[in-house]
């Protein structure tokens, strides 16, 4: 099963490896940060001769956004920022995770039907994520790559991590489905997670290093610790990455970079209600140093807000653009479909009145 330290160690020395590359190429790698990025679209603004500029940015976009906010704000028209990652919110909390699976937990229990299936989904997370603490599971699974049969060894930190991040998207509308299969012993779902993200550990190194510039305050990094403790997915939003950053050679802004933005420029925040990676606490935070700024929360929405409500989100993002940015863009009512999907497993014993005993291996060996 995935541990902790095993990953950080691993993923620490690929870093390393493209490290060395690049700056044995001659790449500067302190230049991959939001500041020097946000300098960037500053220069590009004089160049092209504009007196001001209007700013969307979405995710990471934010991020640099409001750090030319904080930078150039005589530069800055009006900005409209999407999934917000102020300042100091590079790490996700753990508390806003916790709270991501209280708010699903509450769609649940709107559900009449599904709600019967499942009265407790967080009790059920909670004994699911213990179970796994104690006895890692084997899974036989088919290898996308080749269809072969492939073994899979998954624990506590596998789930924590895949339901974390299946938490911030469209994806998490089967979490609860996904529970009651793992309740009665069928980690399918997981094993094909986790062969899936340790597969793809790795990837570019650029955000990487700007992720690791960016870093956190002290306060932050101590808020983290204390909320992980209490919090059933712990840090694993988090992932390793920040564990890497000394592999890379540890390009830190100062803690100026990290202060909280001020500034009268004229802001839309646009968040989602139900994402777990940039939640709409995030936004909230933000929007205390914004004196004209507004707080769109659309219902409903998740980290993978631009796929799920661009249609409605459109005219608002053209207006406040284009148009008059006094007007009252937090009151729209901007909402969609948020459709759990159902249990769809039952015991034999409630379907026949039989017991079935299964087993997760091809040669009936352990408890079934």
């Amino acid at each position: 099963p995935a541990v902790y330290d095993r990953l950080a160690r691993v993923l620490g020395a690929y870093y390393a490896l493209c490290s060395d590359l690049w700056q044995g190429a001659g790449v500067d790698l302190a230049s991959y940060n939001a500041r020097e990025m946000a300098y960037d679209v500053e220069a590009m603004r004089r160049a092209l001769g504009y007196d001001k500029i209007g700013v969307i940015g979405v995710g990471f976009g934010s991020h640099v956004a409001l750090t030319l906010l904080k930078e150039s704000p005589e530069s800055i028209e009006r900005a409209a920022l999407i999934l917000i990652q102020g300042p100091d919110q590079m790490l996700t909390l753990p508390a806003d995770v916790q709270q991501q699976l209280v708010r699903l937990d509450g769609r649940v229990k709107a559900d009449p039907a599904l709600t019967q299936q499942m009265p407790d989904f967080l009790g059920t997370v909670a004994t699911v994520l213990d179970r796994l603490s104690t006895a890692p599971v084997g899974v036989t699974i088919e290898d996308p790559l080749d269809g072969s049969p492939i073994d899979v060894t998954v624990g506590q930190l596998d789930l924590q991590y895949a339901t974390a991040i299946t938490l911030a998207g469209t994806e998490q509308r089967s979490l609860p489905a996904r529970y009651a299969e793992m309740a009665l012993g069928d980690y399918t779902w997981l094993a094909e997670a986790a062969l899936t993200w340790r597969r793809n550990l790795g990837g570019s190194l650029m955000p990487a290093v700007a992720q690791c510039a960016s870093n956190a305050s002290t306060e932050r990094l101590a808020q983290i610790d204390e909320e992980m403790e209490t919090a059933l997915l712990g840090n694993a939003i988090n992932g390793v990455w920040f564990d890497t950053c000394s592999s890379i050679g540890e390009v830190v802004l100062d803690d100026e970079f990290r202060e909280a933005v001020n500034s009268d420029v004229p802001v839309l925040l646009v968040s989602g209600n139900m994402d777990a990676l940039t939640p709409d606490g995030n936004g909230e935070a933000v929007l205390a140093g914004l004196s004209n700024g507004q707080h769109l929360i659309i219902d409903g929405a998740s980290h993978e807000l631009i796929d799920e409500a661009l249609p409605q989100l459109a005219p608002v993002l053209i207006e406040f653009m284009l148009g008059d940015t006094t007007a009252d863009f937090s009151g729209a009512d901007l909402a969609v479909p948020f459709v759990l999907e159902p249990v769809r497993v039952q015991t034999v014993a409630e379907v026949t009145g039989w017991l079935g005993e299964f087993y997760n291996n091809r040669d009936l060996s352990g408890a079934p």
